[in-house]
Order: structure tokens, then sequence, then C-alpha cells
């Protein structure tokens, strides 16, 4: 009985630590989260939709403008109320035959009214058959508002998955740092075992034991400092991708880099002229363009033709009529207002022409900039590798000639500060590589695919 007990509690503890288990992210499970869930994305496809029902709208410019109407009244008192006069109605040779009495119980006029109701109706439609070219080049720049939300969709995705790297890194490179802190700490402890055990035989001073426990309270300390800035950088990479619970844990290496970046190197004029930035704004040239040319057709004549259907019924008749009209409109006193229109939007394109060839130089400089970075901290990585290699070597003599007696223990305890520090910089290096790499192949997607 007491075996099973035992046996229960066990299986139930193993199904409750199986229930809380943290699911472990890889780089390229964050990225897909983040691309998944984030409201900066949604919005940029809230964009395209947006601009592709104002392509939609802006089409049916193309089709016939149909309108109907309908009217129905009834008024207090006949619309139209007249008299007609006796006298003008009678023609003179009758009236001579006709008796004085007869005459004089005419009156002397008649009242006529007319309109008291009726139901008036119709339904016409008109084409544009030449509208100073506006139909068409309003089409055409809705389909540029369309190519400009797609563009900034991809910035936005690459915004993004350059953020979510940031953070995941940013993780990583604590993470490591901890993992050093954890080594040092291991070795702390072997020596503050070591030297109680020379106080207690009197080989050594009680200061030798202090600069130990001084030296583990310093580490104990950064590791708390550490421990910290992790579940911070945590929180921020959880809220990003869209998690819940923000202590997650990261599924990574870090490999050596066996390959310099100069195999992705790229010619700066070319990587700009591919960037999406230089898209939008060629875009934003095409765009002034045809806002110009759509003012200049403000100033032409509109012509359309069209036909409609026409029913009434105002004097107890039904009528009911067909037409097919044309029509040709100048907007004569337009002009004058059309011409500083057309000249504004010629000094709008000169502007944006400017502005696309000065941001074009600023991002070669960028491309160039980038670069730079790229090959630092990949010098930088080289140089942090031949650190560790260099001060785990001295580490491991000095460890050697401090058992040998032969080297105080202020020199071991310097040469695990070198130690450390020589891991933390490459952790440092190898972040800062990563991130640079990755913001480099984004700047240049289109010759490094």
């Amino acid at each position: 009985m007491k075996l099973k007990y035992i046996l229960f509690i066990v299986l139930f503890s193993v199904g409750i630590l199986e229930t809380h288990a943290q699911k472990t992210y890889s780089l390229e499970e964050c990225e897909c989260m983040a691309l998944k869930d984030n409201k900066l994305l949604e919005n940029a496809r809230l964009s395209i939709k947006i601009a592709q029902q104002i392509k939609k709208e802006t089409f049916t410019n193309y089709f016939p403008d149909i309108s109907g109407t309908g009217a129905w009244f009834n008024a207090n008192q006949e619309l139209a109320q007249s008299e007609i006069s006796t006298t003008n109605l009678l023609p003179p040779e009758l009236g001579s035959m006709l008796p004085p009495e007869l005459l004089g119980m005419l009156p002397s006029s008649i009242p006529v009214s007319l309109l008291k109701d009726g139901i008036v109706g119709g339904i016409t439609a008109t084409m544009p058959i030449f509208a100073g070219g506006r139909i068409v080049n309003g089409n055409k720049l809705a389909k540029v508002g369309e190519e400009v939300s797609k563009l900034k969709y991809e910035l936005s995705e690459d915004e993004v998955i350059l953020t979510v790297n940031t953070y995941f890194w940013q993780v990583v490179n604590l993470q490591e740092k901890l993992k050093t802190i954890h080594t040092i700490q291991e070795m702390l402890n072997r020596i503050h075992k070591d030297v109680e055990a020379a106080v207690s035989s009197g080989i050594t001073t009680q200061n030798d034991l202090l600069r130990v426990q001084l030296q583990k309270q310093n580490v104990a300390s950064s590791q708390l400092k550490l421990e910290n800035a992790i579940s911070v950088c945590k929180m921020q990479l959880a809220q990003f991708i869209g998690i819940e619970n923000d202590s997650i844990e990261l599924q990574y290496s870090i490999p050596r880099i066996n390959e310099s970046p100069y195999s992705m190197y790229c010619d700066p004029e070319q990587a700009v002229m591919t960037r999406h930035e230089t898209g939008l704004l060629d875009l934003n040239v095409q765009a002034e363009k045809l806002k110009k040319r759509i003012s200049l057709g403000e100033q032409l004549p509109s012509i359309g033709i069209g036909g409609g259907y026409l029913y009434n019924d105002i004097l107890g008749k039904s009528n009911n009529s067909g037409i097919v009209y044309a029509s040709v409109s100048v907007p004569i006193s337009g002009w004058w207002k059309g011409s500083h229109a057309n000249k504004r939007h010629k000094l709008l394109e000169s502007q944006a022409i400017n502005d696309s060839e000065n941001t074009i130089k600023k991002m070669t400089i960028e491309v160039k900039q980038v670069w730079n970075e790229l090959v630092e901290s990949y010098d930088q990585l080289l140089l942090a590798e031949t650190s560790i290699k260099q001060s785990t070597e001295n580490m491991r003599i000095v460890e050697n000639t401090y058992k040998a007696g032969t080297v105080p223990l202020s020199e071991l305890l310097d040469a695990q500060v070198l130690y450390r520090e020589s891991y933390n910089q490459y952790s440092d290096a190898y972040s800062v590589y990563r991130i640079k790499e990755l913001r480099y192949k984004q700047i240049t997607d289109g010759l490094n695919k």
C-alpha cells in the first residue's frame, strides 16, 4: 500500500511538471509569431485592403452615371390660376348677333386653375466620353497607391523581424553572460574551500579568505543584475511576439562564424536601387506627375452622352417620353485658378524628384555605414575569440601556479576577471554581429537573393 502511494505521488508530480513545462521558442518561431500577431503589420495589411477598395472605387468612374428621380405633390389649391376674359372669347360677329339681355348675363371673366396634384419621375444615364484624362490618370494614381501600401507592408515586415532579432539576441547575450557567471562561481567555490583549508592550517592569512568572499559577492551582485535584465528583456520579447507568459525560454546555439561577411558585399549604388524605400520614392514622383495631369484635366472640357426615360401625370393624363442628349462642360472661370494649380503641382513634382535624389544619396551612405559596422563587428568577434583562448590559457597557468604556491591569490582572482571579461566581450560581439548581418541583408535584399 505504501509503495502504491509513493508511486502515485511520483506520477502526479511528473504530470504537474509536464503541465507547467515551458515551451522553448527558436528565433524562427519568434519571427513567425511576430509577423502573425503584430499590430503594426495588421494596420499595414488593412492599408493594402483600403488601397484596393480605393482602386475599385476609382474604376467605377468608367461606368455610366445613372440617377433616378420621382416626385408626387398635392397642393391646397391649384398651382396655376388665371382668368380668361369672355369678351376675348366671343368673336365680334357672334357678339353682335346676341341680344343685349343675354350678353349682360355673361360674366366678364372665367376663372381657370390647373396643377393641384400630380406625379413626375424619370431615370437618366450619362456616359463620360472625355474628361480631360482625369478618369484614366485617377485610376493610375489609385494603382500607385496600392503599390505604395504593399511596399510599406514589406518595410513593416523588415522592421518587425529586425526588432524580434534585437530582442532575441539581447536575451541570448545576457544568458550567455549568466552562464559565464555560473562558471566563475564554481571556480570561486573551489578556491574558497582551498583558502579556508589554508587559513585553518595557517598557510595563508584571513585577508586571502576575505578577498575570495568579496569576489563572490561581486559576482553574486552581477548575477542579480543579469537575472533582472533577462527578465525585462524576455517580457519585451514576449509582448512583441504576442505571448501572455513572459517567462519564456529560448532555443538557440552560438556556432562559430566561419564565413566572413565579405561574401555578402554588394555595391552600395546598386543595392540602393533595389531597396523598398527607393521604390516608394519612385512611386511618390509618379504620383505627383499623375496629380499634375489630373489638375490639367480639370481645365479641359468634359463631354458626355446619355439617355433617359421621363414620366409625368400632372393634368390627369399619363405621359411617357424618352430622351437622348449630349453634354459639354467647359470650366471657363476655372482656368485662372487652374493655372496656379498646375504651377503648384509642377513645383510639387520637382520637390518629389529632389527628395528622391537626396534620399538615395543618404541611403547609399547608410549602406556603406552598415557595411563598415558589419565588418567591424566581425573583426571584434575574431578578437574576442582570440581573447577567450588567451584568457583560458592564462587562467589554466595561473591556477596551476597558484596551487604550486608560486603566485599569490590576487593574481588568480585577476585571471578570473579577465576570463569573465573575454567571454562577455565575445557574447556582446556575437549578438551585435548577428543584428548587423540581418540589417545588411535587409538593405541589400534585392542583390543578395
